[in-house]
């Protein structure tokens, strides 16, 4: 099971101050989440809850989080400003709260779609979690961003801790409806590329030629074709050119129209096409 994901939504609707609308936007990611869908408001629709002569501070582009708490009361959304401690935070989302949280954009890799802007910001942060070779990654809506995404934990911190340390403070709230739980969607199947006639098919065989002699990964279905280029790894998909008797080989498509070798024309390939064993090898 896994904490529902709603579809994200983006600040950027058309709507004439979407420029400045990062806590309604997250605020709208939050009531999808904690509705499980059921509820699906945009940025803009939050946003117009509060009048800007009504904000915390009308002198300033952007809502406070006591804005946010203010105008999830009036469509009667459960909503916590949060304690100014990351220990609250943490607790928040291990209980399955969805959250939004200000900090400084620019600790933002410019490889990701936050990269784009830079400066005080809100996102919101879903329950959600998974670790990488030991790091912990949490899902985010960014509003800039066109979809969700994984970010370090880490980053998170540093986004929020410079912003903290300038407004005295963490700046943040959850949604006191926790997030429902969903079954895991299934795994994708990998993708293939059909290639020389190829036709979907997935099995794994196993390498049986003569005595001292060693199965060849061409490029291409024909004999003419050069040997793949030797790596570590499967024997098809990213492995070496020449394999021993008894390797396993896993392969996702089959080609009838390849080269006529031993009176076969069928040929194995991996997901990418590029690499092909005869039929003869197994």
């Amino acid at each position: 099971m896994v904490w529902y994901v709603q579809p994200h939504v983006t600040q950027f609707d058309g709507s004439w101050n979407q420029s400045s609308a990062c806590v309604p936007t997250s605020c709208a990611n939050g009531v999808a989440a904690q509705s499980g869908g059921t509820r699906r408001p945009s940025g803009a629709t939050i946003h117009a809850l509060i009048p800007k002569s009504h904000e915390t501070d009308p002198h300033v582009a952007g809502w406070s989080i006591v804005d946010a708490d203010r105008a999830m009361a009036k469509i009667n959304v459960g909503f916590t400003i949060g304690a100014e401690n990351w220990t609250a935070f943490d607790a928040a989302l291990d209980g399955g709260h969805y959250c939004i949280l200000q900090g400084d954009s620019d600790h933002f890799s410019n490889a990701t779609c936050s990269g784009r802007f830079d400066g005080d910001h809100c996102i919101g942060v879903s329950p959600n979690v998974k670790f990488v070779n030991g790091v912990k990654y949490r899902w985010i809506d960014d509003p800039i961003c066109k979809t969700g995404r994984w970010e370090k934990d880490s980053t998170l911190h540093a986004y929020a801790k410079d912003f903290a340390a300038r407004v005295g403070g963490l700046r943040w709230g959850y949604f006191t409806h926790a997030v429902p739980k969903v079954a895991a969607p299934a795994p994708k199947p990998p993708t293939v590329t059909l290639r020389y006639g190829g036709v979907a098919l997935h099995g794994t065989k196993r390498i049986a030629v003569p005595a001292g002699r060693q199965a060849n990964v061409r490029t291409r279905p024909t004999t003419e074709a050069a040997l793949v280029v030797g790596k570590s790894g499967d024997p098809l998909n990213g492995g070496p050119r020449m394999l021993n008797n008894g390797r396993a080989v896993e392969y996702f498509q089959r080609t009838s129209t390849g080269q006529l070798l031993a009176g076969s024309r069928v040929w194995y390939g991996d997901r990418t096409g590029t690499r092909w064993l005869h039929s003869s090898s197994f």
